[in-house]
């Protein structure tokens, strides 16, 4: 009796202790038996679980730590791997595929940023070009690199100011030659 109370009111590490009293007067008690299997079937599955949610917060930990070192590939994929599956992964994970995308946003934002002053940088390397003013130019196109060493145009314009740049120098020695 004592034990299916304890069963009752979920205190099982004394329903267990109960039934093994029991069974200890009556090896054959049915009750019992089905009392302590119950009550330790019920222990081993909230001793699972704690284990379950203990490795579920240090997946989340690690995780969390990854996407914050610049890893966030990694961490997502830590998460996703998780099994099997726990709420705790499942929030964190949600989170962290937010927080990717948008770090992506601001990432894709600040690139078309950095592209559009480099663009300007390169329109007034343009109109120094044209006013035969090669270092200035070559500093604009070094000032716009700064801004998107990935850009498109950067050797070429390079390359055109130096050769404007190379063909005003001779043209400068012609003429130089021609006057001596």
């Amino acid at each position: 009796d004592r034990a299916r109370t304890s069963l009752d009111d979920g205190a099982f590490d004394d329903a267990v202790r109960h039934a093994e009293d029991a069974l200890a007067l009556n090896s054959e008690a049915a009750d019992a038996q089905e009392i302590r299997s119950k009550a330790l079937a019920i222990l081993d599955d909230r001793r699972r679980q704690r284990d379950q949610k203990r490795r579920a917060q240090q997946t989340v930990a690690e995780a969390r730590a990854k996407f914050a070192a610049g890893n966030q590939d990694a961490a997502v994929r830590l998460l996703r791997e998780f099994s099997p599956p726990h709420e705790l992964v499942t929030n964190a994970l949600q989170e962290l595929e937010k927080d990717s995308e948008a770090k992506a946003r601001q990432a894709t934002a600040a690139a078309a940023h950095a592209r559009r002053l480099a663009d300007a940088k390169l329109a007034e390397a343009a109109a120094k070009l044209r006013a035969q003013d090669y270092p200035a130019a070559r500093q604009l196109v070094d000032a716009a690199r700064n801004h998107d060493p990935q850009h498109p145009e950067l050797t070429s314009w390079v390359r055109r100011i130096d050769e404007a740049a190379e063909h005003a120098a001779a043209a400068a020695r012609r003429e130089e030659s021609i006057r001596k």
